[in-house]
């Protein structure tokens, strides 16, 4: 009877002994918050701990946790000690940072950690519970809002800015254009200057007829884009003949070129009055094909 009452007392020991071992290590699984905008992400946090030095035990690295809409993004892990009421206290810490995937309930299911004690072959095993976490629709944080406000507002200003640079360009460019079409002169105004710049000159009038001749034979050049310098007159009538004009302006610069060489070639000596004529045929010549 002795006997059979010292052999229940050591197996009710052993029993207690490993429930000691087995209780001497602790879980701690958690999240950071239970409920989850779309646009936010969560930190699941698994801590292993237990009395003494870290080399007590040997932890088997832990499996990533199996979730439902949640799709983990990152992984870290931590070891350390700390001193607890004159105790020294080891930590192995993992981190999970896992993002919603749609809008409901998400889970994270449980995560077995694989443990033993140092110098043995008994492998232990403790396990998390599953965590449930609520997914709700996103949400625009205070810093977020502030961040875009800024952003806002700089793009506004890029945008006020392009619109003046390209205002002012369209302005500069208008007045160049203003400018250019000033500047831009028509043949015929342009052999009205010269023959205003000619003074009638009673005493040279060879050099008078001369220059009336050259500034006619220039503009006829340059408008219709034939051959009349250091050429007869005969010729330049040939080839405005060749061209689709009016007879009438073929009569008034044969006319003028004709009165010309009269003066050039058959010294004929103008009275005052054809000086005066002559410089009216070419004004009116150049005056009537200003539109033609």
């Amino acid at each position: 009877m002795k006997k059979l009452c010292l052999i229940i007392f050591l197996l009710f020991s052993c029993i207690i002994l490993v429930e000691a071992q087995q209780k001497t290590i602790s879980l701690n699984a958690f999240i950071d918050k239970t409920e989850l905008p779309l646009n936010q992400m969560l930190t699941f946090t698994v801590k292993i701990s237990w009395e003494g030095e870290e080399e007590e035990y040997e932890v088997e690295s832990i499996q990533s946790p199996m979730c439902k809409n949640l799709k983990i993004m990152g992984y870290s892990s931590a070891n350390k000690v700390e001193a607890r009421q004159n105790q020294l206290i080891s930590i192995k810490e993992y981190k999970f940072t896992l993002q919603p995937q749609e809008l409901g309930m998400g889970y994270i299911e449980p995560v077995i950690i694989y443990y033993k004690k140092k110098n043995s072959n008994q492998q232990y095993s403790i396990k998390t519970t599953r965590i449930g976490v609520e997914i709700l629709p996103p949400v625009t944080s205070k810093e977020g809002k502030g961040k875009y406000k800024v952003i806002g507002i700089i793009l506004i200003i890029i945008l006020i800015g392009i619109i003046g640079l390209i205002i002012y360009l369209l302005k500069k460019k208008g007045s160049q254009v203003e400018e250019v079409v000033e500047e831009v002169k028509t043949k015929e105004e342009e052999a009205l200057e010269k023959l205003k710049t000619i003074a009638v000159s009673r005493k040279d009038f060879v050099d008078y007829y001369s220059k009336i001749s050259l500034i006619l034979r220039e503009y006829l050049q340059a408008k219709f884009d034939i051959k009349t310098l250091e050429v007869p007159t005969k010729e330049i009538l040939d080839s405005l003949k060749q061209l689709d004009l009016e007879e009438s302006l073929i009569t008034q610069a044969e006319e003028i070129l004709s009165a010309c060489d009269m003066v050039k070639f058959a010294k004929h000596e103008p009275q005052p009055p054809e000086l005066d004529h002559i410089y009216g045929k070419v004004e009116k010549f150049l005056e009537g094909n200003r539109t033609s």
